[in-house]
């Protein structure tokens, strides 16, 4: 089963809609709701997370134990820094960083120890590839 991850409200309730999802078919977890279809053949997921890291961890954590996903998708829009994406495109991070731990006045903006690799998979060659950034604060302050 794959389980797909959506944060925002408005975004959950755009996925609602798209699969004419009827108040019967979903479920509350402790994160949100989630309801179930299968596409093509493959056996979906669709939870709402909530807004924040701590919930997103959380959230795919407890779908990825209760049942036993093996790929997560993470659908939505994020803040995007980067003008050379637009929208809808699918974007398969090769890097992942996190800005938000150092001391701005005497450190760089990044430091590699926080800075992760990550080996693409074969998901085919129609996707992008770049770096996916995290923090508690924006990019532009």
């Amino acid at each position: 089963m794959i389980g797909v991850s959506i944060a925002t409200k408005w975004e959950y309730e755009a996925t609602l809609e798209h699969y004419d999802v009827k108040v019967d078919e979903r479920f509350s977890y402790p994160y949100g709701e989630y309801f179930m279809r299968t596409v093509d053949d493959v056996e979906l997921v669709f939870y709402s997370t909530g807004v924040r890291k701590a919930n997103g961890a959380g959230a795919n954590q407890y779908m990825m134990s209760r049942f036993n996903l093996v790929k997560v998708i993470v659908a939505g829009t994020c803040a995007g820094i980067d003008d050379t994406f637009n929208p809808l495109d699918i974007l398969v991070p090769h890097r992942a960083v996190q800005y938000d731990c150092t001391v701005k006045e005497v450190e760089p903006l990044i430091k590699q120890s926080f800075i992760v690799d990550i080996e693409l998979a074969n998901y085919g060659n129609d996707f992008l590839t770049g770096t996916i950034a995290t923090a508690d604060r924006a990019v532009v302050m």
